[in-house]
This record gives C-alpha cells, sequence and structure tokens, in this order.
C-alpha cells in the first residue's frame, strides 16, 4: 500500500510532461506552414506570352476559286458524208493549226473536180467557137448588104437615067431590104449565141467551184494548235454530215472563269493582274490578268462571271483543275491587327485578355476585317496594349500572371520607348524581349 502511495505522485508527474510536450511540438507546425503557403499563392500566377500592340497598315483580301478551262476548245466535225480515211488521230496527240488530219470520199470528189475543170474549159473553147462563127455570119452579112446597097445605088441611077427597066430597079431594092434585114439578123442571132454560151461557161464554172468546194470539203483540217482531247471516230468508218470526229484544246494559254459576288465586283477590273495558286501545284503561284468581266450576274449563282488569261507553258495547269485567287478589298491604315488565336468567343460576345501590371484584364472587342490568321480591331484595344497571346485560355479577370515573353509588332522600338516588364514574383527572372519579324 505504501509502494502505491509513493508511485502515484511520479506517474502524474510523467503524464503532466508528455502532455507538455505534445502542445510544444504542435506551435512549431504551424509557424513552419506560413511559408509554403506562400510558395503554393506564388506558384499560381500562369505564365503567358503578350504582343505589344502598334498600328500597321492592313490590305483586306478575299480569296475566290474558280475553274481552269482551254484558252480554245473546237469540235472537230465531217462536213460531208462519205467514208472517212487517212483518219489516224491518237488522243494527247499534238497537230498545228491547217494540218491534214484525214478526209472523206477524197477519191470520187476529186474525179468530179477534173471532170468539172475539163467541163469549164470546154465551155469555154465552145464559146469562143461561137463568138467566131456567130461574128464571121454577121460579117458576111454586112458584105451581102454593102453590095446589095451599091447595086441598089447604080440600078436607081440606071433607072432615072431610063438604062434600065423599071421592075431590074425594084429587084435590086428588094435585095438591098432582104441583104438589110439579114444584117439585123445575124446581129441578133450573134448577141443571143453569145449570150447563150457565156451562161454555158458560167454554168460550168460554177459546177467547177462546187466540185473544188465539195473536194475541200472533203479534207479534215485542224483549225488550231492544240492537243487532240477526245476523238470520236475511227479510219474507215462511214460517217455523215456534221459528225463529232474529235475534240482539239488549246491549252497554253488557259482561262480561269471565276464567280466574283457581288459586294466584290467592284474589286475587279479589266487588265487587273492577279495571283492564282493550285492544291495540286501547292509550290508554285501564277500571275494572270482579267480579260473579262460579265456586265449580267449568273442566274443560280448570283455571281458574275469573270475570265483570266493564264500563261500554261509546259501544260501544269489542265482544264477542270480548280484555282483560288486573292482579291484585295482595299487597304487600312493605322489598324489594330492581332491574330486571331487571340480573340475569344462567347455568348455575349468576343473578348481577349490584356496584361496591366502583371494582372490579365478581360477586355470587350469588336471585330473587323479578316486576312488569313490576323483580324482587325475595330474597338476595344489601342496601340501600346500588351495582348496576352499564350496562356489567355488558362485565365481568368484578374488573374495574376507571369509574363515569360514579350513580343513588338513591327520593328522594335527605341530602348528608351520599350515598356517595362510586367512585375513579377521576387525570385523570377526578367522575362526575355522579342521584336516580332
Amino acid at each position: 500500500m505504501k509502494a502505491l502511495s509513493f508511485r502515484l505522485p511520479a506517474l502524474l508527474l510523467s503524464l503532466s510532461l508528455l502532455v507538455t510536450a505534445c502542445s510544444g511540438s504542435d506551435e512549431p507546425a504551424a509557424s513552419e506552414a506560413s511559408p509554403s503557403a506562400q510558395s503554393d499563392s506564388a506558384s499560381k500566377e500562369t505564365n503567358v506570352r503578350v504582343l505589344q500592340l502598334r498600328p500597321s497598315s492592313f490590305t483586306r483580301q478575299s480569296e475566290l476559286t474558280g475553274t481552269v478551262e482551254p484558252w480554245k476548245s473546237v469540235t472537230l466535225a465531217a462536213e460531208i458524208g462519205g467514208k472517212l480515211e487517212n483518219f489516224r488521230l491518237t488522243e494527247g496527240q499534238t497537230v498545228r493549226q491547217g494540218q491534214v488530219l484525214g478526209s472523206v470520199n477524197a477519191r470520187v470528189l476529186s474525179a468530179q473536180k477534173n471532170q468539172a475543170e475539163a467541163n469549164y474549159k470546154l465551155s469555154q473553147l465552145q464559146e469562143k467557137w461561137q463568138k467566131q462563127n456567130l461574128s464571121k455570119q454577121v460579117d458576111l452579112a454586112e458584105t451581102g448588104y454593102a453590095n446589095a446597097a451599091s447595086t441598089y445605088s447604080r440600078q436607081k441611077q440606071l433607072y432615072q437615067e431610063q438604062v434600065v427597066s423599071a421592075q431590074n430597079f425594084d429587084n435590086s431594092e428588094t435585095s438591098l431590104a432582104n441583104s438589110k434585114l439579114q444584117l439585123e439578123l445575124q446581129k441578133i442571132s450573134r448577141s443571143a449565141g453569145l449570150e447563150v454560151n457565156q451562161q454555158q461557161t458560167r454554168v460550168a464554172a460554177a459546177s467547177l467551184e462546187v466540185a473544188r468546194v465539195s473536194l475541200s470539203q472533203a479534207s479534215i483540217s485542224s483549225p488550231l494548235s492544240g492537243y487532240v482531247n477526245r476523238v470520236n471516230a475511227e479510219n474507215g468508218e462511214v460517217v455523215s454530215p456534221g459528225m463529232a470526229l474529235a475534240e482539239i484544246v488549246q491549252m497554253n494559254p488557259v482561262k480561269l472563269t471565276v464567280g466574283v459576288p457581288e459586294r466584290e465586283i467592284a474589286a475587279v477590273s479589266l487588265g487587273q493582274e492577279v495571283e492564282v495558286f493550285f492544291d495540286a501545284l501547292p509550290d508554285q503561284r501564277f500571275k494572270g490578268q482579267i480579260i473579262f468581266i460579265a456586265a449580267v450576274a449568273e442566274q443560280e449563282s448570283k455571281t458574275f462571271p469573270i475570265k483570266i488569261r493564264l500563261d500554261n507553258p509546259g501544260i501544269k495547269m489542265r482544264g477542270g483543275m480548280i484555282g483560288r485567287i486573292a482579291l484585295n478589298q482595299g487597304r487600312v491604315n493605322d489598324a489594330i491587327v492581332v491574330p486571331q488565336d487571340a480573340v475569344i468567343d462567347e455568348k455575349g460576345g468576343r473578348f481577349v485578355f490584356v496584361e496591366q501590371d502583371g494582372i490579365a484584364r478581360k477586355t470587350s472587342v469588336t471585330l473587323g476585317p479578316r486576312q488569313g490568321s490576323e483580324v482587325v480591331i475595330s474597338s476595344g484595344l489601342k496601340a501600346g496594349d500588351a495582348l496576352i497571346t499564350f496562356g489567355q485560355r488558362n485565365v481568368l479577370d484578374g488573374d495574376p500572371v507571369n509574363v515569360q515573353e514579350r513580343r513588338f509588332q513591327g520593328a522594335p522600338p527605341p530602348p528608351e520607348a520599350q515598356p517595362a516588364s510586367s512585375p513579377t514574383a521576387s525570385n523570377s527572372p526578367a522575362p526575355a524581349t522579342k521584336a516580332e519579324g
């Protein structure tokens, strides 16, 4: 019993010391938590990159698409019917303007032409012979009339002298009248005969011309220099007049036909040069010239067709390829131009974040014309604003930010005009500064 009484105070003393030790160990832990909380608070700064805005020039462009067409395209057709001869075209073949490509019934028509030539020459000879013969008949009639007139004159004088009888005088007078009538008839016959012979010669000449035209129509020749795009007939085939035999296209130069909307038609003019590019030819750009602007819009598309001439050496551009052009819609000076990625869309409108003294500030903006990856800011931003272009989707209005990179639009300003970098944590390095190329 005495032993228990002796140990109880010692046990209570030990418990008291233990409680004191435990309570003392809690206070240092609490005091050490403050630096950790401060470190967590500092780590909440969002790393961003900013673009220091400056006024710049902005050329608004619109991209339009069109289709390549041959400069010329003709359908080679038979002018007359018959058997196709010496026609050996192949698709892709190069032909020259005027090159003979085949014929239709050429041998028959050639014989007909030779016959017509012979008939024409015969008519000419007949006309010449008839002219000489009829003229000779007139000459004889004139001689007879002259003799009759001379006889009449002598008989008249003798009759007046009463040397000859009245009957002889009457006979000479009748002979003179008959000779005169015969002369007039021969002249009429000569005139009519010459007219008939001339008409026969004209008919023969016309027949010859028809034969020549028919023979020329039998010949099939290329109306232009180009490429055979399609062949529709075979050698030896019997064709009819107007039947399509082949298609020939001229591919240098070519035309690009583009439909221009009404709101942009004022931006085009005849002779205007444009740049054309093709997805099928990604590493090449082509210079073209506007050669036609439609006066009336297409009924369905409500666009105005324009045609652009493009030189096409090597036939890189082919019919049906889709080409794109960029039309300049005007130039805006002293514009605030920003990357479209920096603009955030929301139901209430569009906004950006601007860095001010290390704080992200939400700013509403109104957009203007767009071009490529850039857009003009009509209102909401001004020169000198530090637009957040990286990390803007990770911050809220009023959040602290750490500017890791600051760029300037255009050439860098003089050193004294460069804005100071945003405040950061005391142990953070100074932000890098880079001029935008």
